[in-house]
């Protein structure tokens, strides 16, 4: 158990429950239902439908910021924040509420193209699952090694285009 955790009653609960296996399945399927629900949007989307999923999102939403903090209470900031898929869903999180925060301010006028990049972004978390998920893992690696590899030949693929429409 680590040091920051030995002194406080409420951190040593949060530790027992992030590393628990269920905590993680949890998140998965909320993962997962989170996907279908970011799914459903559609243009002319009826009234019930919109009030079901603009409901659906801010469940899960709260649902991953409970993730966050308890996971920051059982791991530690540090611990927390070395973790790249932490780091990644803290991002998620906090895009989310910043979203959820320009729905209510009237202030700001956020429209359409602005929300939909947001939501996309989200969409994002769905590669969560690739920490549990050892195929999807190799693939992304292995989909990292190429981007590198192609890398420079997509630079040059660049320069030839701009030579070609130089030259008309």
């Amino acid at each position: 158990m680590p040091e920051h955790v030995k002194n406080s009653k409420v951190r040593q609960h949060c530790f027992h429950f992030v590393n628990h296996k269920w905590f993680s399945a949890i998140f998965i399927y909320l993962t997962l239902g989170n996907t279908v629900t970011l799914a459903f949007h559609h243009h002319n989307m009826s009234e019930d439908l919109t009030r079901f999923t603009h409901l659906a999102e801010r469940f899960f939403r709260y649902c991953f910021i409970v993730e966050m903090i308890v996971k920051i209470a059982g791991l530690g900031f540090k611990s927390y924040i070395s973790d790249k898929f932490n780091l990644f869903d803290a991002v998620l999180v906090l895009l989310s509420i910043v979203e959820e925060t320009f729905t209510y301010v009237e202030a700001i006028k956020m429209h359409g193209g602005a929300f939909g990049a947001l939501r996309a972004l989200r969409l994002l978390r769905v590669f969560r699952l690739a920490r549990s998920w050892k195929k999807l893992q190799d693939l992304l690696t292995k989909m990292e090694g190429s981007l590198k590899d192609i890398w420079t030949f997509f630079i040059l693929f660049c320069i030839f285009e701009m030579i070609w429409l130089l030259l008309g």
